[in-house]
């Protein structure tokens, strides 16, 4: 299967008029990534993958630290193959950087151990002109052969993780969400100085020849913002618009990513001067909706599903989703078809082929299609959010469920994340007389299951849950010694988590981990990057009665099957029950692994195990 013969060559001008919705002769078709063995298949020669030479920025500082980005002959040969209208030059993470004890300066920090000021002070050296430099030498490097290559084909920079890369690398995502309630000004701070550097890079970048910015900050779960959209507007936006500011003074278009359902961003997104969204995750974002909803205000891209069609879908049905895409939001313009994130290694090639194909066989434009269907018919209304109840009436509600007068104040600390005090107040109730079952199963179990469902229905956020779970824990700490040899105390069933092998997230996980221990679980964490025999080794040793894996990539999905097929080795698969969850995870991704239960979050995931447990004993 090749690559058939398209409307019009690759062209920058097409991408930057279809981020302003204006007309264009086709759809453009524009991916960040293409993986090496695609890019050697469509070459006919090893080139490295799209957005580096050697390593993989997308996954890490530490997988892209040192990297080239692909030699910018490949790169242009590779866009006039697909049609692709821009190349990308990445820079990604904020180079926030070790202090070796010795005062020399190390890597990039990828550890997560800054956890208080004083830990910054000591152990990070922060950017500087020196690190935008060197990815300055690539932007030249970019701009130079365009502009010798007699194409049309233009170039990006993607860059401005500045949230992401303090939660993901620098501190840790659960001590972040504490911060931003228990310590807003140093997170402000960090923030401050991330979009700080963000900013003199994006100038830079301008100043030497891109044609669009690409801003990137992961703020989202499939089920929502992290924090709330108040928050984000008092504590990100305002460093969002700083790091845009160069582009925009100089008429450049911005593009910016986010996984995850991003609907209460959007409004921000546009304020801070965003062209175009991307990659509309189909785990978060309902394609159709958001078009009725902000396409004559903004751009979409992306949004056709890595797992299902790409990846394990038939080439025919990965046409028909094409298809469909283009029927919904190709009509007035203001789309750029794509990835749901990038063209992972496990995609099958011809189905990579049959997704470009379609987009240039259903993107071309005439008038019929330009104006297209009325999306939004007159009998039809789009579904309004339920207003969100401020956590005080939110609490009230629940503590009308508490019919003992001792037990609020309990359940109240755990709702509220009073880890500091909740303490001081078990022992006061256990010195009232307060049985401590009664404590644990009439107040703190309900207020846990309450921050969950809350959680769940987007009435409350990250850190509001984190706070909880470790308010629960402290609570424990206290109870757990007085529960000895007491049968109702018994663990509820111990499950073994652990995060698959080339994915170095825990967000998930350690989410579900900490509902878990609250759910009264016992937790086995075997931590990330796990690979199928570490599971089957650890399964053997603690014998758990669930066995829950954690995927965020995209790129390490892959290794699913393999993790199944390790337990059916070893003869365990049928002494453990099998979960799996993360972003791009599906019902339909679990069934054809022949995992057991699958979970959309850390909510549904406790409520998931207990009733299969449940079933177990019966």
């Amino acid at each position: 299967m090749q690559i058939e013969p398209f409307v019009g060559e690759p062209d920058i001008q097409r991408l930057l008029a279809t981020f302003k919705r204006k007309k264009v002769d086709r759809v453009p078709n524009f991916e960040v990534l293409f993986e090496d063995q695609h890019v050697e298949k469509l070459l006919g020669r090893p080139a490295g993958n799209s957005l580096s030479y050697g390593g993989d920025p997308a996954k890490g500082v530490s997988e892209g630290e040192g990297a080239r980005p692909m030699m910018a002959q490949d790169y242009i040969d590779l866009c006039k193959i697909v049609g692709q209208d821009s190349m990308i030059v990445e820079a990604i993470w904020t180079p926030f950087k070790h202090r070796n004890p010795d005062g020399s300066v190390g890597g990039m920090i990828a550890d997560r151990s800054i956890k208080n000021r004083s830990d910054f002070e000591k152990k990070v050296v922060l950017p500087d002109d020196a690190d935008i430099e060197a990815k300055m030498v690539f932007i030249r490097e970019y701009r130079q052969a365009l502009d010798r290559s007699g194409t049309k084909i233009g170039f990006c920079m993607l860059f401005g993780a500045y949230f992401q890369t303090l939660y993901e690398f620098v501190i840790g995502l659960e001590d972040t969400m504490r911060m931003v309630y228990e310590d807003r000004e140093f997170i402000d701070h960090l923030l401050d100085l991330s979009a700080d550097w963000c900013a003199k890079l994006c100038a830079a970048a301008v100043k030497n020849g891109v044609d669009f910015v690409w801003t990137a900050d992961d703020v989202a779960f499939k089920t929502g913002l992290f924090l709330p959209p108040a928050i984000m507007r008092e504590l990100w936006l305002p460093k969002l618009k700083r790091i845009h500011a160069p582009a925009l003074a100089a008429g450049k278009p911005i593009m910016f990513h986010s996984d995850g359902n991003v609907d209460e961003l959007v409004p921000m997104l546009i304020e801070a001067g965003v062209d175009c969204l991307n990659p509309l995750d189909p785990y978060g974002v309902d394609y159709r909706q958001i078009k009725k909803r902000f396409g004559d205000r903004l751009c979409l891209s992306g949004n056709i599903d890595i797992e299902f069609p790409l990846a394990h879908g038939t080439p025919a049905e990965v046409e028909a989703d094409v298809k469909a895409h283009m029927d919904a939001l190709k009509p007035g313009g203001g789309y750029v078809c794509g990835s749901s994130h990038s063209i992972v290694n496990y995609i099958p090639h011809d189905n990579v082929i049959t997704m470009i194909n379609a987009i240039h066989k259903y993107g071309v434009y005439d008038e019929k299609s330009w104006t297209g269907s009325d999306l939004k018919k007159p009998s039809e209304t789009l579904a309004a959010k339920p207003e969100r109840l401020s956590l005080a009436q939110m609490e009230a509600k629940e503590l009308q469920n508490i019919a003992s007068a001792g037990l609020k104040p309990l359940f109240s600390a755990v709702y509220k994340g009073a880890s500091k005090e909740i303490g001081k107040a078990v022992e006061a109730a256990l010195a009232s007389g307060i049985d401590p079952m009664t404590i644990i199963g009439g107040a703190l179990m309900p207020a846990i299951k309450a921050v969950g469902s809350n959680f769940s229905s987007g009435q409350m956020f990250l850190p509001q849950l984190i706070m909880a779970s470790s308010a629960m824990q402290e609570a424990m700490k206290v109870l757990t010694p007085l529960l000895k040899g007491r049968p109702e105390a018994a663990s509820k069933g111990k499950i073994l988590l652990g995060t698959i092998k080339g994915d170095l997230h825990d967000i998930g996980k350690n989410i579900l981990r900490a509902l878990l221990e609250g759910n009264g679980f016992e937790v086995v964490d075997i931590g990330v990057d796990v690979a199928p025999q570490k599971f089957v080794d650890a399964i053997k040793l603690h014998k758990p009665d669930v066995v829950g894996y954690s995927g965020l990539l995209t790129t390490t999905l892959s290794g699913m099957p393999e993790q199944i097929d390790a337990l059916k080795k070893a003869g365990l698969r049928d002494s453990v029950i099998t979960i799996v969850g993360g972003a791009p995870v599906t019902l339909d991704f679990a069934k054809r692994n022949g995992i057991d239960l699958f979970a959309m979050d850390a909510n549904e995931g406790v409520l998931a195990i207990e009733k299969a447990l449940a079933a177990r004993k019966k």
